[in-house]
């Protein structure tokens, strides 16, 4: 359930940090070089909050920018 696969980089740390400190999201894995970042995954909890079946409902970039709610 990777909620970036739709939407990178576009959740500041406040709200990133809020949805882990809820349980919507939990780190899946880090690479093993020095520095390198988390990687986070929604979870079930995420799911149920927004009240959806699978993450594959979600718009993709496409759609978002035609409805002007991304970069274009």
């Amino acid at each position: 359930m990777y909620l970036n696969r739709t939407l990178p980089n576009v959740m500041d740390t406040h709200s990133a940090l809020t949805q882990i400190s809820v349980g919507l999201r939990v780190p899946l894995c880090r690479r093993t070089r020095r520095g390198a970042p988390y990687t986070y995954v929604t979870t079930d909890k995420f799911l149920v909050a927004f009240d959806l079946e699978t993450l594959q409902v979600l718009p993709d970039r496409e759609q978002l920018e035609d409805a002007g709610l991304g970069a274009a």
